[in-house]
């Protein structure tokens, strides 16, 4: 039976509106959680997270269109998103979560879950 390590996994508030990676999966470990975004601004924000199979060991690692899971996703001025879209995303070693934000130092990006080691 696989350990089970139950933490955060990743917390990132990015300060341009380039991507960033929230959360790798080490190596010979795989994860299962969820991501919450939320707005700390007072006006709507942009958001886009990508789910990038084997993302940390490929070189350059490459953000394509159908790795997204949210794409210019809109948040209200002082809201969180978490919905399903966001929840029960299983994953694989070197597996990345990446994220960018068109409002820098206004929205902050959370990874709960656990990782599971064989």
């Amino acid at each position: 039976m696989p350990k089970e390590i139950y933490k955060i996994l990743g917390q990132e508030r990015p300060d341009s509106t380039d991507e960033d990676v929230l959360y790798t999966v080490p190596k010979n470990r795989s994860f299962i959680g969820k991501i919450i975004i939320f707005n700390h601004s007072g006006s709507t924000a942009l958001v886009s997270v990508a789910i990038v199979p084997d993302g940390g060991a490929a070189s350059p690692p490459v953000t394509v269109p159908k790795n997204y899971i949210l794409e210019d996703f809109v948040i209200d001025p002082k809201r969180a998103a978490s919905g399903g879209e966001l929840k029960g995303i299983t994953m694989n070693e070197f597996d990345e979560i990446r994220v960018e934000t068109g409002t820098p130092d206004e929205v902050g990006f959370h990874v709960f879950g656990v990782e599971l080691e064989p």
